[in-house]
């Protein structure tokens, strides 16, 4: 078993914070990446995160680490999660989880965010 420094260690969210895209392994086709929300039941944090597969399976991924139930908020074709976390930079609770009820309804709040950059999307029942 070998041991690595965590510092030599890559992970989503400090690739996230990168000017350079990720590396796509030789042979393979790239991805599309998307921009998700995810809540916490019974808490006001949302997690805004990008991912390059289903967010069912990143979901699932975020679940077995995180003591409440963690729901599928908007999903959307796209990176968007640097221009919407330094937008609610303010709104940060920690790492890529914010709070913005202050602003409204989460998912309103990120998809006139979306709106802003460029991307117009239909908000109902069918996104959550």
């Amino acid at each position: 078993m070998a041991h690595r420094d965590p510092h030599d260690v890559e992970d989503e969210e400090t690739y996230a914070a990168s000017d350079e895209p990720a590396p796509v392994p030789q042979g393979l086709a790239s991805r599309p990446v998307r921009t998700y929300l995810v809540g916490v039941e019974g808490s006001p944090q949302t997690k805004i995160g990008r991912t390059t597969g289903a967010l069912k399976a990143r979901v699932s991924q975020l679940q077995t680490s995180h003591h409440a139930r963690l729901l599928p908020l908007l999903d959307v074709e796209g990176d968007y999660e640097r221009a919407l976390h330094e937008r609610f930079a303010s709104y940060r609770v920690r790492g890529e989880w914010f709070d913005l009820t202050p602003l409204g309804d989460p998912v309103t709040v990120i998809i006139a965010a979306l709106a802003e950059l460029g991307l117009h999307i239909r908000s109902g029942p069918d996104m959550r």
